[in-house]
């Protein structure tokens, strides 16, 4: 922006010769402005911009300003593109995190679920295992017994 603020009169050359610069330029302080004809009368416009209504080109006489816009308009491009491929890494990142939320909660399920089977189950014995220490326990009660009686 700085460049073209800094834009001086020898830096472009007016490239519409059927308009005469003088009948229509004139210079209003630090500014060069450009009064072009509408409805109500003359109307300004920045000198850089009489491109858009005369759809003319400005022949830039200052090499060095010419390297500096191409440079500018390159780093534009390319923040274009960094800020789009940020924007996917974002994207990309807010999908695997919203994933990862939905695996997380469904985890939590599949915990308190398996904790309560646990318990219900008597804390992961299966029914021959129960099976096999009620056996147990019933061979000793019975020799106790036993041994009761033959007393």
């Amino acid at each position: 922006m700085t460049i073209l603020q800094n834009l001086q009169e020898e830096d472009v050359e007016w490239r519409a010769p059927w308009l005469l610069p003088y009948e229509i330029l004139y210079r209003c302080g630090n500014f060069d402005w450009v009064p072009l004809l509408g409805i109500w009368g003359a109307v300004g416009y920045a000198l850089l911009l009489v491109l858009r209504q005369y759809r003319q080109d400005f022949e830039r006489r200052n090499a060095d300003l010419e390297k500096k816009i191409e440079q500018m308009e390159e780093e534009k491009t390319n923040l274009r593109l960094d800020i789009d491929v940020q924007k996917l890494e974002t994207e990309k990142v807010r999908k695997e995190k919203n994933k990862a939320e939905e695996e997380l909660g469904s985890l939590k399920t599949d915990y308190k679920k398996l904790r309560l089977s646990m318990r219900t189950a008597g804390l992961g014995k299966n029914l021959e295992q129960w099976r096999a220490e009620i056996r147990v326990e019933n061979d000793k009660a019975d020799r106790w017994e036993q041994k009761f009686q033959e007393m």
